[in-house]
């Protein structure tokens, strides 16, 4: 999904406010670097976008690329001239030149796997298409599409957020259906992602009033975060998934 330029943000926006949002969508994690500063991007090794050669990059790029937003080192590359570059390339039909006719299992080897799947989406799969993967490439990220029909990439496009909440609505609608009274490692085998921490102060373990005095365990809630957009919040109590709720990020 292309966003505003961060420029634009930064110039009409208080410097607390823009990073504070940046912060709340888990964009940063070490310090930026400062603008002006000779930038080379770490993926595409060069400073100017002119001097990315499209037409031979190959699938180890973008696997590279695929969730870049969530390494360690992210906030320190979420810079303009970062995502301009991005941008040029995944605007490009370079990825689907690469992926187009391969089957899902050659995908995955290709580029590594999508956040989230879904099935087929009147609304998206009118042209054709049952299935749809929903990747995120690079620092902003930048979401892409990768439509399959009868087991083949049949084209990759970039997701505009009301395409993307298509995707998400249907992937948690499949999801739910999985795991509702599932354990958080069923959860992940079923996502092929791991489920991160949530730092909340949560109600102390409930003591039975039977005479037998069982103890249950304090509920506790991981996450899994889609792109800069959504965030599932799962609660497990007992070790046991008993709720799945959705949040719009910010920004």
């Amino acid at each position: 999904m292309l966003r505003p330029r961060i420029d634009t943000l930064c110039a009409s926006l208080p410097l607390s406010i823009v990073l504070a949002s940046f912060f709340a969508q888990g964009c940063l994690s070490e310090a930026p670097l400062p603008a002006g500063y000779p930038i080379i991007h770490p993926i595409f090794h060069v400073s100017d976008p002119a001097r990315i050669q499209i037409d031979q990059l190959e699938c180890s790029t973008f696997k590279s690329l695929n969730d870049r937003y969530l390494t360690d080192d992210a906030r320190r590359f979420y810079r303009q001239e970062i995502i301009d570059m991005e941008e040029q390339v995944l605007g490009s039909d370079r990825l689907g030149k690469l992926l187009i006719g391969h089957t899902p299992a050659e995908i995955t080897e290709l580029i590594g796997l999508p956040r989230i799947t879904a099935g087929r989406i009147a609304d998206l799969n009118c042209g054709g298409g049952d299935r749809n993967w929903l990747y995120y490439f690079g620092y902003l990220p930048i979401a892409v599409r990768v439509t399959y029909q009868s087991n083949r990439c049949i084209s990759t496009s970039l997701c505009e957020f009301a395409e993307i909440k298509l995707i998400e609505e249907e992937a948690l609608l499949e999801l739910k259906k999985h795991a509702i009274g599932k354990s958080e490692d069923q959860i992940e085998d079923y996502l092929h992602h791991k489920l991160t921490p949530r730092d909340l102060l949560l109600p102390p373990p409930v003591q039975s009033s039977s005479p037998i005095h069982i103890v249950h365990e304090a509920p506790i809630e991981k996450e899994f975060v889609i792109g800069g957009d959504f965030v599932w919040t799962f609660h497990f109590t007992d070790g046991k998934c008993t709720e799945i709720h959705e949040s719009i990020q910010l920004g």
